[in-house]
């Protein structure tokens, strides 16, 4: 039997490959023109199937066709444009080994898409004749049952009785061995280019065909990081005389799809990372980070079990906050308001996140975002306006939050994205969580897209923090450097930051140097507002500080008053310097490529001075802070003279004033004596 008045349209172009589909046509017209077939003459074996993308979607791809059907008949109208063609699955045959048999495999394929218990009557042995009768969308007097008219829009080449049995039949054990076997007439293969970049236009033609139904199979070995392969397809060559010297590609009314050109797009996943606050990365040690996981989704046709795992690798000096994730959806990368909503999440647990709320994640542990449950239903949906499809334009987006914690170290914070994914529907995961398969079965194969390697990534966003230093020294003599002088430093809310004091490799404090503490509690007594350089030898020196010079680390960018709270032994307490140090990351400077500045203090013993920096290891800006044994030393002109010149008038009058007081007392006390 065959089927007739069929018509193709490549359906459903927008992920991974497209189905052979056929849309409605009418009853043959009187300008109809057989055209001769004889699918068995050598000299018709013209006809090709033509796999077109771009290089992301092609290159380093192998392809295997198997064919399941010819065409047996043709008609064409005046300007050569194909009204009818009918199939049949006669090639299809069962001769040889018993384990190549194909015939059997499609009609299981069939009862098992449709449900039904036999094919219909009269195509018992052209299962090709009943998926086409049944399935490829078109209308017809045969065609009374309109089991899937459909099949040609764009869910239904991902989905649907024909779907499923392209999927089931791709799947099937002989079907498998048959297709391995590239002696065979009825099997050919083809390789994509090998070079070229993934944008580029590229194409993998087979050749030399006999004109008819085929199963195409991306049957690439290794794909970790690229395309995954391709969903199965079902496609039809031209259609081409029983001479060779005639190929009609056309049907009547649809000069926009031809027949044998297969249209790829690439089906890889992206990923991408984005630091959203602060958006410059300039933070410091305790400061709250937002990040945003930008990822595809994909499409999961053909899959019962699928892995989408995404995995954040911070560095140390980064610790997730687990009780602020949010993943929502969206058809924009951009996610405004308008665009964006929040993932219905399936019951019963939806997408896992470890660590999990309420946990307590240590320094530089990886956060990982087990999507694997919900992607599917998301990419496949259920036909609901509860649960609608998802896939191709749209994408996931993960915000969650992280902390500098006290392990930072300066030019050194940063983390990236890494996603697993699964790209081979015959190699599937074992469970909904995405696991690899157990024991009898085959491993799981999967893809994987790195950004955690690399710390010049964009992907990964760098968190820059900064510190400054201080050099203690005599005014009356530079070359003399002090220690034992106590500071303190206090944000622009006036608030006293609290340090740690850094230690050696072996656990000995570090003369001089200081690090911002995390917890900025009054409870943290582990931590110290009093930042000091002790003139005791029993400290350790790391070789960057020497005497006089104290280090803070893990500042943010911003406004800091240093206070001196005690000065060093034998120094004045008059002229105890407060002086203010900003750091300025906004344009044209940045969080990489800061700019220092520092005012002088009402003495005029931290001198003002303004300098560009530029981002390395551990830099640090010092400041060189005065220190006077003697009032005489304090300068006599400027802001500092003044003062010097106010209190000594004060001295004066104050003293004049005893003398007033001490001679009217005498004078009563002789008046009181006469």
């Amino acid at each position: 039997m065959k089927a007739r008045n069929l018509k193709r349209l490549l359906g459903g172009l927008a992920a991974a490959a497209t189905l052979l589909a056929f849309s409605p046509v009418g009853a043959a017209n009187a300008a109809e023109t057989p055209i001769t077939i004889d699918p068995m003459d050598p000299a018709s074996r013209v006809a090709t199937l033509t796999i077109e993308g771009k290089g992301s979607a092609i290159k380093g791809h192998s392809f295997t066709a198997l064919r399941l059907g010819v065409y047996m008949s043709a008609s064409k109208n005046g300007d050569n444009e194909l009204t009818s063609v009918s199939t049949s699955s006669k090639n299809a045959d069962s001769t040889g080994p018993a384990d190549e048999h194909i015939l059997p495999a499609m009609k299981d394929a069939y009862l098992a898409a449709s449900g039904a218990s036999s094919l219909p009557a009269g195509y018992e042995d052209n299962v090709i004749g009943a998926v086409s009768k049944n399935w490829l969308g078109y209308a017809s007097t045969i065609n009374t049952s309109n089991e899937d008219t459909t099949s040609n829009s764009r869910a239904k080449a991902y989905d649907g009785k024909l779907r499923q049995f392209v999927t089931n039949l791709s799947g099937n054990a002989n079907v498998k061995r048959r297709m391995a076997d590239t002696t065979r007439d009825d099997v050919a293969t083809v390789a994509g280019p090998t070079s070229g970049a993934d944008t580029d236009d590229m194409t993998a033609q087979f050749t030399g065909l006999k004109g008819g139904i085929y199963l195409v199979v991306d049957t690439t070995a290794a794909l970790s990081g690229s395309s995954p392969a391709s969903i199965p397809m079902l496609v039809g060559t031209q259609v081409t005389s029983k001479d060779g010297q005639s190929v009609y590609d056309t049907f009547a009314d649809d000069a926009a799809n031809k027949l044998g050109v297969i249209k790829m797009k690439s089906a890889t996943p992206t990923v991408e990372k984005r630091l959203i606050k602060p958006s410059n990365g300039a933070a410091g040690i305790g400061d709250e980070l937002t990040y945003q996981i930008i990822a595809s989704i994909p499409l999961t046709t053909g899959f019962s079990h699928y892995k989408y795992v995404l995995t954040d690798q911070p560095s140390a000096g980064l610790t997730y906050e687990p009780d602020e994730t949010t993943v929502e959806i969206s058809n924009s990368e951009i996610f405004d308001t308008a665009g964006s909503q929040a993932v219905d999440v399936p019951a019963p647990t939806g997408y896992e996140v470890t660590p999990a709320v309420g946990s307590t994640p240590t320094s530089g542990q990886a956060i990982t975002f087990n999507l694997s449950k919900v992607i599917r239903l998301i990419s496949q949906g259920d036909g609901t306006s509860a649960h609608p499809q998802y896939f191709g334009s749209h994408f996931i987006k993960i915000t969650y939050k992280m902390r500098v914690d006290d392990q930072a170290v300066a030019g050194n914070v940063h983390n990236g994205v890494k996603l697993a994914y699964s790209n081979d529907t015959q190699k599937q995961p074992d469970n909904d969580n995405g696991d690899d398969n157990t024991a009898p079965n085959q491993p799981a194969s999967e893809g994987v897209i790195d950004h955690t390697n690399d710390p010049n990534d964009p992907n990964q966003p760098k968190v820059y923090f900064y510190n400054f230093g201080i050099v203690d020294q005599a005014r009356n003599n530079h070359s003399t450097k002090l220690d034992d002088a106590t500071f303190q430093i206090k944000d622009s809310d006036g608030h006293v930051i609290r340090f740690y004091p850094v230690k050696d490799a072996n656990g000995k404090v570090i003369k001089g140097s200081y690090k911002k503490a995390a917890d900025q509690r009054d409870s943290n007594t582990a931590a110290t507002t009093a930042l000091r350089r002790a003139s005791a030898p029993n400290d350790a020196v790391d070789g960057t500080l020497t005497a006089g010079q104290l280090r803070f680390d893990g500042l943010a960018a911003g406004v800091y008053t240093v206070e001196e709270t005690d000065p060093p032994t034998g120094y004045s307490e008059i002229s105890k310097s407060t002086f203010t140090v900003t750091i300025d990351t906004d344009a044209p400077y940045s969080a990489a490529a800061p700019h220092y500045k520092n005012g002088g203090d009402v003495f005029d013993l931290v001198e003002a001075n303004e300098t560009g920096w530029t981002h390395a290891q551990n830099p640090t800006h010092f400041i060189e802070v005065n220190e006077v044994n003697s009032i005489s030393q304090l300068p006599m002109t400027g802001g500092a003279g003044v003062i010097l010149v106010a209190l000594v008038v004060m001295v004066l009058l104050a003293g004049a004033g005893g003398i007033y007081v001490y001679t009217r007392r005498s004078e009563k006390a002789l008046g009181n004596e006469g």
